[in-house]
């Protein structure tokens, strides 16, 4: 102890402000173009900065579900960085326009930057719309001990490519492919210029169909496709033949087909029975008449098959829901009508019919 002394003491209090890195995962989602019909595969990518290492990821894809769809069968695929890592990815569908999607593994390996998984999505066949929005939410990740790490996501733009110019919509009403039946589709460019044509098969349910095309004009290696959905450029004066066989498969696959051009592009499909030797020619036609009669014979063991000649119509919406059409028949009678509007379009039968039409007897 000192006694007698004046003790003065300086104290400076020295404050630290440190900045701290903050580790940053982000996932983002690529985008895409494609046809009305086609389909187009998403990559969802990881990037990341700092210390943290994640051994887990999940988020959800979001899309406008009247424009886009998962496509048939396995829409998802793992990705490189998962692949690298020991991952595995899957993916649900949680409702329309919501796609839940988990790249995890029984292991503790970080995963790197790169593409975790890929997501294929149809692009509607009716669609008029030449954009559509795909977002990333519910984002968020786990390290190797199964701590939650925040993440954050990101959104794209599918560009869709319709049809340029005044765009005609013509429709093949039947076609059979497989079960011995073979169909032969010719599309033909009468004009002087190049022309797109975007060719769209669909099942009885108004489903894309996925049928296996070969093509006559080109090189056997070059020559195979399966899809629901072609787009070529025809040129000037030129046609384009395709053909659907499946001489291996003893089940018929039954659809139409819907033909968007602008130009003038027209065609016919042939359609026959190999075991048979029974072919019929349906032309590429477009219609728009409020009804339809057609001529039948139904009576003793005959039957007669019609085909769905509006439906590329109600695919494209130009019939509102609410007026769909009804193709009402009776054994025995000679004709039928196909009806826009139902209240206003009743069915005659044979002999003695009264057809009834906006309440006036006829």
């Amino acid at each position: 102890m000192l006694r007698g002394m004046n003790v003065q003491s300086n104290c400076i209090i020295v404050f630290l402000i440190c900045t701290i890195p903050v580790a940053a995962q982000t996932l983002s989602v690529s985008g895409g173009s494609g046809a009305p019909g086609s389909t187009v595969a998403l990559s969802i990518s990881l990037s990341s900065s700092g210390s943290t290492q994640l051994a887990g990821v999940q988020w959800d894809l979001t899309y406008p579900s009247t424009v886009l769809s998962p496509a048939p069968g396995t829409y998802w695929a793992r990705g490189t960085a998962a692949t690298a890592a020991g991952k595995q990815a899957s993916c649900n569908l949680v409702k329309p326009g919501d796609i839940r999607c988990l790249v995890t593994g029984f292991n503790s390996t970080s995963i790197q930057d790169g593409v975790l998984a890929t997501v294929t999505l149809q692009i509607s066949a009716s669609t008029t719309s030449t954009s559509a929005q795909v977002n990333l939410t519910g984002t968020s990740g786990t390290d190797s001990s199964g701590s939650p790490i925040t993440m954050t996501g990101s959104d794209a733009s599918i560009t869709i490519d319709q049809p340029t110019g005044t765009a005609s919509v013509l429709s093949i009403a039947q076609l059979a492919s497989g079960g011995g039946w073979d169909t032969t589709l010719t599309l033909v460019n009468t004009g002087g210029a190049a022309s797109e044509a975007t060719l769209n098969f669909f099942d009885n349910d108004g489903n894309p169909l996925q049928l296996p095309l070969t093509f006559p004009q080109t090189p056997s290696s070059a020559s195979q496709l399966v899809a629901s959905t072609l787009d070529q450029t025809l040129n000037a004066n030129s046609l384009l033949l395709m053909d659907s066989q499946q001489p291996g498969n003893p089940n018929t696959q039954v659809g139409s087909a819907r033909l968007l051009t602008n130009g003038n592009v027209g065609g016919f499909a042939i359609f026959k029975y190999l075991q048979t030797g029974q072919e019929a020619v349906v032309h590429l036609q477009t219609s728009n008449a409020p009804s339809y009669m057609l001529a039948f014979d139904n009576t003793g063991v005959l039957a007669t098959g019609l085909a769905d000649v509006l439906q590329i119509a109600f695919l494209r919406g130009r019939i509102p829901e609410q007026n769909r059409w009804k193709a009402l028949k009776q054994r025995g009678s000679t004709k039928t009508r196909f009806c826009v509007s139902v209240p206003d379009c009743l069915f005659a039968t044979h002999p003695n019919a009264v057809e009834k039409r906006h309440g006036k007897s006829s």
